[in-house]
């Protein structure tokens, strides 16, 4: 960040393409249908911020706490989300990245792609608090020291959100496995 902040572009397309789709991947998870436009706010105001950037500050910490935020503004200004997208708005596919060795016959495409979503659906249904640690742990791969700076709950609370949510979780695809005969 400091690189940017010293007029390097460069530096700051570095930082965009490393942590881009782990910021939207997160704000999807919070703000569905709000999500390409908190994106890009976050992107806007961490530009805005280089101008002030000091030395030693926690780049990673800084952006995840600016799109936690303005999820949670979004959240108080609109009614909760509940819908899962599977499509794109224009009817295409999400923008995922599915590795190779998940391409298979259209046959398993479609249960992996129900199983997909009722796992979005699962994850939804969890509190905003439980939902945010999850997507932060899994979709940023912050560490929970990471999750409780960027969030401002201490450690503790966090491991007991995620303790939740795992134990949430674990409930809810039992449920599936149960009504698929697994």
């Amino acid at each position: 960040m400091l690189c940017y902040a010293s007029g390097d572009g460069g530096a700051f397309d570095i930082l965009y393409s490393r942590h881009r789709l782990a910021v939207y991947s997160f704000l999807k998870g919070m703000r569905p249908s709000s999500a390409e436009d908190l994106c890009q706010e976050a992107w806007l105001r961490l530009v805005k911020a280089s101008a002030s950037w000091k030395a030693g500050g926690n780049f990673k910490a800084y952006l995840w706490r600016t799109a936690r935020n303005l999820a949670i503004d979004d959240m108080r200004k609109k009614t909760p989300e509940l819908t899962v997208d599977v499509q794109s708005d224009d009817g295409g596919r999400t923008a995922e990245i599915v590795p190779e060795a998940f391409v298979a016959a259209p046959h398993e495409n479609l249960v992996r792609r129900e199983e997909l979503a009722a796992v979005r659906a699962a994850v939804a249904a969890l509190s905003p608090a439980d939902r945010e640690v999850v997507l932060l742990r899994t979709q940023a791969e912050m560490s929970f020291a990471e999750i409780a700076s960027a969030t401002g709950a201490p450690l503790g609370t966090v491991l007991s959100r995620m303790h939740r949510a795992l134990a949430a979780l674990r409930i809810k695809a039992a449920g599936i496995l149960s009504e698929k005969g697994g």
